[in-house]
C-alpha cells in the first residue's frame, strides 16, 4: 500500500489555530471593492472562486435519536440524517428563520472559515483555524463555532490514495476495538484536499470532512492566512482587547499585561496564538475576545474607507466563492448585529477524550453524546 507523503520535511513550527477573526473585514473591503475597481468582477452572482459541492436542500438534523438516547459510543461517526423534523418528538424540529430577510440577503448562510498556518499562499499549509459562522438575516444574528485542530475524524474521500494509518497510527477505544478508515486530525483535511488536487481542493475536502463527521453543511468558505490576517487588523488600525491577565508565553517570547491594549496586527496575531500559558481552550477564549474587537471597529463608517487600500492590494492573497452579491448583502447586516446577537460556541475540553495513537500522537476523540448538542443549538438556536 502506497505511503501518504509527509506533511512536514522539517519537524513543524509551533504555529497554532489562531482563526482568522478578521474574515468580516475582508467581505466589508471586497464589497467596498466592488463599486471602486474596474477590471475585476463585476456580476454580482459570479462566485470568486471554485465553489463547495451542494449537499442538499433538506434540513440536516445532527442528534439521530441514539445519540439523544446516549447509545453512541465515543469514536463513533454518525452519517448524517437528512429529515424534516424530529422523528420522535424528541428534539425541537429545526427550521429556517421565518420572516423577511434583511439587506437582499438569504435567510440564513453558512460559512466555512479556514485559517492556515502559512504566512504565504495556500497550497501546503494545514487549517489550524477551522470555524463554521450562520449568518441569520432575519434576526438578524451571527453564530460561531470553532473545532479543536487535533480533533480525530474521518476524512471522506481519500480511498485508493494510501493509508493515513501508516503516518498517523490507529486509535483503539476503551473496550478494545481499533477505529477503522481514514481517520486523521480534522486540520489535515485542507493539507490532502491540495496534495491531491481533489476537486475544489482542501476547502471543498473540509467541508465534506465536516458535514461527515457533524452534520453540518456549509454554502460557502473563507480561507485566510497569516499575513492576510495581520494586514486586515493594521488595515483598521489595530484593535482594542481587555487582557484578563498577564500572559507571559516564555518559548516564543510573547508578553501581554492585564489590562486594556491596543494591538496592531502582529501583536493580535500573536495575542490570538499565544497558548504556553494555559491550553488550546484558553486560546479559543482569546480568539473570542479578537473577533468582538474586530467587529466593534469595523462597523464604524471610516474603518471601512481605510480598508479598501489595503484589501485591494491582498485581494489576491486570500481565497473565497461568495459572490458580490452574497458580500454586499454581509456588509449590508454587519452594522446591524447588536454584540449581544453574536453567539459563540465550541467543542470544548468536557465534549473530547485525549488519547494517543499507536504512533504516539496526541489526538482528541469526539464525544458526540456531549458535542450533538452544542451543534444543534448553534445550527437551530435552540436547545434540544
Amino acid at each position: 500500500m502506497t505511503r501518504l507523503p509527509q506533511l512536514r520535511r522539517h519537524r513543524p513550527r509551533s504555529v497554532t489555530a489562531y482563526w482568522p477573526v478578521a474574515f468580516v473585514a475582508v467581505l466589508a473591503g471586497i464589497a467596498l471593492l466592488s463599486f471602486t475597481q474596474q477590471g475585476k468582477k463585476t456580476m454580482l452572482d459570479v462566485p470568486l472562486g471554485p465553489t463547495l459541492p451542494a449537499f442538499g436542500q433538506e434540513t440536516v438534523l445532527l442528534t439521530p435519536t441514539a445519540v439523544v438516547a446516549g447509545s453512541v459510543p465515543v469514536g463513533t461517526v454518525l452519517t448524517p440524517t437528512p429529515v424534516e423534523g424530529p422523528s420522535d418528538g424528541s428534539l425541537q424540529g429545526p427550521s429556517l428563520p421565518s420572516g423577511d430577510p434583511l439587506c437582499d440577503g438569504p435567510q440564513q448562510l453558512i460559512l466555512l472559515v479556514i485559517g492556515t498556518d502559512q504566512m504565504a499562499g495556500y497550497d501546503k499549509g494545514l487549517a489550524d483555524a477551522i470555524r463554521v459562522v450562520r449568518i441569520d438575516f432575519v434576526t438578524p444574528s451571527v453564530s460561531v463555532l470553532a473545532f479543536p485542530r487535533d480533533l480525530w475524524v474521518t476524512l471522506p474521500g481519500l480511498e485508493g490514495r494510501g493509508s493515513l494509518e501508516e503516518y498517523f497510527g490507529n486509535v483503539t477505544l476503551a473496550d478494545g476495538t481499533a477505529l477503522q478508515g481514514d481517520y486523521s486530525r480534522i486540520n489535515v483535511a485542507y493539507f490532502y484536499g491540495n496534495l491531491y488536487h481533489m476537486p475544489g481542493g482542501g476547502q471543498t475536502l473540509m467541508a465534506q470532512t465536516i458535514y461527515t463527521n457533524f452534520g453540518i453543511p456549509t454554502e460557502n468558505y473563507v480561507v485566510m492566512n497569516m499575513q492576510v490576517f495581520e494586514d486586515m487588523i493594521d488595515a483598521i488600525g489595530g484593535v482594542d482587547i481587555e487582557v484578563p491577565k498577564d500572559l507571559n508565553d516564555y518559548q516564543k517570547g510573547w508578553f501581554f499585561k492585564k489590562g486594556w491594549q491596543h494591538l496592531d496586527g502582529k501583536h493580535a496575531l500573536q495575542y490570538a496564538r499565544i497558548r504556553h500559558t494555559d491550553n488550546d481552550f484558553g486560546r479559543v477564549e482569546r480568539q473570542t475576545q479578537v473577533l468582538m474587537a474586530v467587529r466593534d471597529k469595523i462597523v464604524q463608517p471610516q474603518t471601512l474607507a481605510d480598508l479598501a487600500l489595503v484589501i485591494s492590494d491582498s485581494l489576491d492573497d486570500m481565497l473565497t466563492d461568495l459572490t458580490m452579491a452574497k458580500i454586499n448583502s454581509l456588509v449590508c447586516l454587519v452594522p446591524q448585529v447588536e454584540p449581544d446577537r453574536i453567539q459563540t460556541y465550541a467543542v470544548t475540553e468536557d465534549m473530547i477524550t485525549s488519547v494517543r495513537t499507536s504512533k504516539g500522537a496526541a489526538v482528541l476523540l469526539p464525544n458526540y453524546n456531549a458535542i450533538s448538542g452544542v451543534i444543534y443549538e448553534f445550527l437551530y438556536g435552540a436547545a434540544y
